[in-house]
């Protein structure tokens, strides 16, 4: 059975296959290889999505609800709502994965149902399981969840040992991974980074350069609230970011933007490359300060670190620039742009089909998870940058005479700067033998698959078998953790399911027409 690796990015996507020896990148009928992350809801109940949304979206109709950068949005409950047609963001990134699942099978003349997924290396187990199950719902069977950074790195060859550090700026989310690699085993020392700082936070400080520059006749305050026209201005300033890359300035033209008389007309300024990049300092700090935290847990001094700048929003000089006055810096190829994502995920899905023996890849858990104890306090079992697979136990006592039931809230540690935990699920032992506290001794058992996933359980000591339910909690605030859904109810994946196959036989149909 084909297995495909596909990096499911902020702003766009790309799938991609390896025959053990040489992967490459699967394009679609017109031979483009990427496909925006972009999804368009009309109100006569049609979805749209990559190129066609992108199309559809440039209508400018004002007809249209635009949704791109989903996986900002994993980890929170929304729905969005066109006209009387309603949708989640899970449905909407199961379609996008739905469209290279049709893309490849178009492409290869067969079905292709298995795959491995890169994503941050910094999401957290609830987003992992989201992904998972919006793969599930477009018919994607996962076989391997892969940090992107550390995917990026085995798409790229080497003929030497080597230390790097792999700093991959996307659209959405910037992943720094610390990866020693040689003899085909690359092993990852550290990884993290950070969900909220890609190119589209690079791109908001070119909208606000321009709506600052935008001459008095023009009302900010109604542009700002008006979709239509920042969506005008976003796809400029999208293209004016690019320019500015080889360019001093550029001169921005965003056309049919309302004045106060309500009298359509052009915005038009010229932006210099220094103004913008002056005022990314603030992003490029943070990028910094990422890279410095990493190389900190991998105990790595900055005059050794080798970095390697990946994605497609690290092609902006200023980047370069600004590192480079403290590591040495490898500046992004073409390939490492648009590429080495997907290429990486393909060499890891032969790697799991048997077809590349030259591969071995030993990953880390993204943060530190744990249990919440009796005083309120967060007490890791996993440490944040494990190898995994990882298992741990760890024995516990009763905390009361007689007591027969335990219930554990399961928790992910929070990102730094973040003051709250997360509760990620709950441990429930019930049938427990009455004794005097402190005599009955109890086994928690945690342990992390080659994808992430947690996996809890517990048990009596001395026993053999399992005494206990590790379940899902609902979203809520419990002192100074914070709970979330653990997972989608099996009856809920099917029903997203269901409609999302419906999509796929409409799209199979348009693709054999086209």
């Amino acid at each position: 059975m084909i297995c495909v690796g596909i990096d499911l990015g902020t702003t766009s996507s790309a799938v991609a296959i390896s025959d053990g020896n040489t992967p490459r990148l699967i394009p679609d009928s017109l031979g483009r290889t990427i496909l925006p992350s972009l999804v368009v809801i009309r109100k006569d109940r049609q979805f749209f999505v990559g190129h066609e949304a992108v199309a559809e979206a440039r209508k400018y109709s004002g007809q249209n609800l635009t949704i791109g950068s989903l996986k900002r949005m994993m980890d929170r409950k929304k729905e969005f709502q066109s006209g009387e047609v309603r949708s989640s963001p899970q449905i909407l990134t199961a379609l996008i994965l739905a469209e290279l699942k049709i893309q490849a099978e178009m492409h290869l003349g067969k079905e292709v149902n298995q795959a491995v997924i890169a994503v941050p290396a910094n999401f957290g187990f609830f987003q992992r399981q989201f992904v998972k199950e919006a793969a599930r719902i477009a018919g994607w069977e996962v076989l391997r969840i892969q940090n992107e950074a550390t995917a990026a790195v085995c798409g790229l060859s080497s003929e030497s040992d080597q230390l790097v550090i792999a700093a991959d700026l996307g659209g959405g989310t910037f992943d720094v991974s610390v990866i020693l690699f040689g003899d085909g085993v690359y092993e990852v020392k550290a990884a993290g980074g950070d969900g909220r700082l890609g190119g589209e936070d690079f791109t908001d400080i070119l909208i606000k350069i321009i709506l600052n520059k935008a001459p008095n006749d023009f009302d900010i305050e109604s542009i700002q609230h008006d979709s239509l026209s920042m969506q005008r201005i976003k796809d400029v300033a999208e293209e004016s970011k690019l320019l500015l890359s080889g360019s001093e300035a550029v001169e921005v033209r965003v056309p049919y933007i309302k004045t106060h008389r309500d009298i359509l007309k052009n915005i038009v300024c010229t932006v210099s490359r220094a103004e913008f990049e002056a005022q990314c300092a603030p992003l490029l700090l943070r990028m910094e300060k990422n890279i410095e935290r990493v190389l900190r847990e991998a105990e790595l001094p900055a005059a050794s670190a080798n970095i390697w700048l990946l994605g497609n929003a690290s092609r902006m000089p200023a980047i370069s620039q600004h590192l480079r006055r403290k590591y040495q810096v490898r500046p992004p190829t073409l390939a490492d742009l648009k590429a080495s994502v997907a290429l990486g995920a393909a060499r890891n899905a032969a790697v799991l089909k048997g077809l590349d023996k030259n591969l071995l890849l030993l990953d880390v858990t993204p943060c530190s998870l744990g249990i919440l104890k009796q005083d309120g306090t967060f007490e890791p079992l996993v440490r944040k940058n494990s190898t995994i697979p990882a298992w741990i136990a760890k024995t516990f006592t009763t905390m009361s005479d007689n007591q027969t039931s335990i219930n554990v809230p399961i928790l992910e540690e929070a990102e730094s700067g973040v003051d709250s935990h997360k509760v990620i699920g709950e441990l429930r032992m019930e049938n427990i033998p009455a004794r005097r506290a402190g005599t009955q001794t109890i086994e928690v058992i945690f342990e992390v698959d080659a994808n992430n996933i947690l996996h809890v359980s517990a048990k009596l000591k001395g026993q053999t078998s399992a005494m206990s339910c590790w379940r899902r909690k609902a979203e809520h605030e419990l002192g100074n953790v914070i709970c979330n859904d653990l997972q989608l109810p099996e009856k809920t994946l099917n029903q997203y399911r269901l409609l999302v196959q419906d999509w796929i036989q409409e799209r199979r149909k348009h693709w054999l027409k086209s």
